[in-house]
């Protein structure tokens, strides 16, 4: 039972980031269909306005060209990136499990973290299958009021996550629990024990 609820939040990890790749890859595609050799679209007069742009590096236009390589980095982000999140719901089932002290609260700051990081991986996997399908990024927001460079909704998910994760790091996550999710099932058990062990001596 306590199994099927870890792998029915994986699914719902699963299909939470599909759904935001989908978004990212719908709006793009209709930037395609419509924006492409097209004139801009004003939105907010001077304020926002949608033009196509192919982007061939990455954020402000850095890595220009290399797409080869930053295809092989994004790659081995998103990797890591969803190897935590993977170990972050192994780590709050056994918190469920194990009635670890305060451990609704660290259940919550988990999940939050686990959400941070699906957003960033949704908006690293969105862009990667442009650079892989296309060999460029597809832009198409741009912020003409403060000339903001061109950007699109992959773009967004992956710079308000890493915003969220940096104000949440700092303020709300203990170092402890990004740390322990490194560490292997065995060695949390060890761990709760040593607490146990010495909250007892105490």
């Amino acid at each position: 039972m306590k199994n099927k609820k870890l792998y029915l939040s994986y699914f719902w990890c699963i299909l939470f980031i599909a759904g935001l790749i989908f978004i990212d890859q719908f709006t793009k595609s209709i930037c395609l269909s419509h924006l492409k050799g097209n004139d801009p679209i004003d939105v907010i007069q001077n304020v926002l306005q949608l033009s196509y742009v192919s982007n061939r590096g990455i954020a402000w236009g850095m890595l220009w060209g290399k797409v080869n390589f930053v295809v092989i980095l994004t790659t081995i982000i998103s990797a890591i990136i969803i190897y935590i999140v993977y170990k972050i719901g192994l780590r709050i089932n056994f918190y469920t499990i194990n009635k670890v002290e305060g451990h609704i609260i660290k259940i919550r700051n988990l999940k939050i973290l686990q959400i941070t990081l699906m957003v960033m991986f949704s908006g690293a996997i969105g862009n990667l299958i442009d650079r892989i399908r296309l060999g460029y990024v597809v832009d198409f927001v741009y912020l003409k009021l403060i000339d903001f460079p061109v950007f699109n909704v992959a773009d967004i998910y992956v710079t308000l996550s890493m915003i969220a994760f940096v104000i949440f790091y700092l303020f709300k996550l203990e170092e402890e629990e990004i740390f322990i999710l490194f560490k292997s099932k065995q060695k949390w058990i060890q761990d709760m024990k040593i607490k146990a062990f010495s909250k007892k001596q105490d």
